[in-house]
């Protein structure tokens, strides 16, 4: 059930040209800054958008081809979708809501009903059968979501960014039952989000998009090991540089210099990590090689740490302790310097 998919879409300025190839099993995230094209992806993948040319396809089944005048609207194809909004049916009972796909594809009504309850047992919501759902927590009813496209055995599942309408008390706990689900479904699976700890957590694979093109893909580490573009750093939370090296030294695309240990001539992207920025209050005077000086922008909490955002003669993210940010005295406007040891700067070629 291998999906392939070249789609080319035209819609006003924005040009869509972008391939994915999805085995079984495997879930894969459609990520990008807005405006990338991936709703526009995944409405291709859905029959929802026709394509001005390219193929979709599920192993021999065709889903839309123009130069072989082929395209199967959204109620004939083999998909499940979990939209943004959920969609359920206010006046339906969870059962019935997860029923209703089944009846479309002629299942009678008391069979139908019996397997959408057996689909709510799986899905952890076992006597919660004849609740609407006004009546269900957004947890709840993000699960008689995930039920009703499942329960008709697709061979794709589409999910829309399946979280994004919980609360952030709620949505670790449902990202934990969303990744239990997942997983025992073995076709094609695509989210689309915008998120990057649930993309990290539910997914196999990204597929990073940035203005209508795929521009990186890999598995979560290996993203993350090596990001190719300033979407994808702040994405993942590294702080990412482009230039030219030579002898050790990279000369930076927007200006400056930027040491580095062990870099190879050529093209380079270069990475830094927050936690190995040091920030302090006046021009340092340690064995650090890379220093600039700024202003704290702006500072994010992390939890255990924080994210401190510093713009200047080199922007650059730092991640310190509440600890440290107290000792030194750091708020929005407070002029530091920043510095980085040549060794915590990596090169790769660009």
């Amino acid at each position: 059930m291998t999906l392939r998919a070249d789609v080319k879409i035209t819609n006003g300025t924005f040009d869509l040209d972008a391939h994915l190839e999805i085995e079984p099993g495997k879930v894969v995230a459609i990520v990008g800054p807005n405006g990338a094209g991936k709703s526009t992806m995944l409405s291709a993948l859905a029959g929802l958008k026709r394509l001005r040319d390219g193929r979709i396809s599920i192993d021999d089944l065709v889903l839309d081809c123009p130069s072989e005048r082929v395209f199967l609207p959204p109620e004939r194809r083999p998909i499940g979708v979990v939209f943004q909004s959920l969609l359920l049916f206010p006046h339906l009972s969870a059962v019935d809501n997860v029923a209703f796909g089944l009846r479309c594809n002629h299942v009678k009504r008391l069979p139908a009903r019996e397997q959408a309850a057996e689909w709510l047992g799986r899905v952890g919501l076992s006597g919660l059968e004849d609740r609407k759902p006004s009546q269900l927590s957004g947890g709840q009813a993000q699960r008689v979501a995930l039920a009703r496209a499942l329960a008709t055995h697709p061979k794709m599942l589409l999910l829309d960014e399946p979280l994004s309408a919980l609360d952030a008390s709620t949505r670790s706990e449902v990202r934990r039952d969303l990744k239990n689900g997942l997983a025992s479904f073995d076709g094609v699976q695509v989210i689309v989000t915008h998120d990057p700890a649930e993309a990290m957590a539910l997914a196999d694979h990204l597929v990073v998009m940035e203005d209508g093109r795929v521009v990186q893909t890999g598995t979560s580490k290996e993203v993350a090991a090596r990001p190719r573009s300033s979407y994808v750093a702040t994405f993942v939370g590294v702080n990412l540089f482009a230039g030219h090296a030579r002898g050790g030294r990279v000369m930076l695309d927007d200006g400056g210099v930027l040491f580095a240990a062990a870099a190879a001539d050529g093209r380079v992207f270069a990475k830094v990590h927050p936690r190995h920025v040091t920030v302090h209050r006046l021009s340092p005077d340690g064995s650090a090689r890379n220093s600039w000086r700024g202003t704290v922008r702006g500072m994010d909490d992390e939890g255990e740490v924080v994210r401190v955002v510093i713009d200047g003669e080199q922007s650059i993210v730092a991640e310190l302790t509440w600890s440290a940010v107290a000792e030194l005295g750091l708020a929005t406007g407070v002029e530091v310097w920043a510095s980085a040891k040549a060794t915590e700067v990596e090169c790769y070629p660009a």
